[in-house]
């Protein structure tokens, strides 16, 4: 049998399938109708990915939790999102946990999963009108009060 160098599957590839870990963002991908949902994130143990419509940005349409075995390539955990799962959502924040705070100084890390965050690579930010800078100090949730990311 002679090899063709070909391999032939109908198989999606693993960037289709679990998502690439560059470029950092959310990325378009209009060949696969779907986004590519990528964040550098050292310590981080746990990463949700919330996605919210025009309609509500205190409540998401959309919750998807990256599993670490299939979502994580070093320290970015990245996930692949069709289009149709996702309908109209138009806004985007993640959810971190890690590890406890460190007595360290080298080493400050701090995490809050009540919290949600904005993505450093965000190409659009949207305030929504309940917008408050101070909800993201202190304890309690800040859901509907943080600045939101433009899918």
């Amino acid at each position: 049998m002679k090899a063709t160098g070909k391999v032939a599957s109908d198989r999606p590839t693993w960037a289709s399938r679990d998502g690439s870990p560059s470029p950092l963002g959310a990325t378009w991908i209009p060949s696969e109708r779907a986004y590519n949902f990528a964040l550098y994130s050292k310590y981080a143990d746990k990463v949700t990915l919330f996605l919210y419509d025009d309609l509500d940005t205190t409540t998401p349409v959309f919750t998807y939790q990256f599993d670490y075995l299939k979502n994580k390539t070093g320290r970015v955990w990245h996930a692949r999102i069709p289009k149709n799962l996702i309908q109209d959502a138009r806004y985007y924040v993640y959810s971190i946990d890690g590890p406890p705070p460190s007595h360290d100084r080298f080493e400050r890390h701090s995490f809050n999963p009540g919290k949600i965050l904005l993505d450093p690579y965000a190409r659009s930010v949207f305030f929504p009108a309940s917008f408050d800078r101070t909800s993201a100090i202190g304890p309690g949730r800040n859901a509907g009060q943080a600045p939101l990311a433009g899918c």
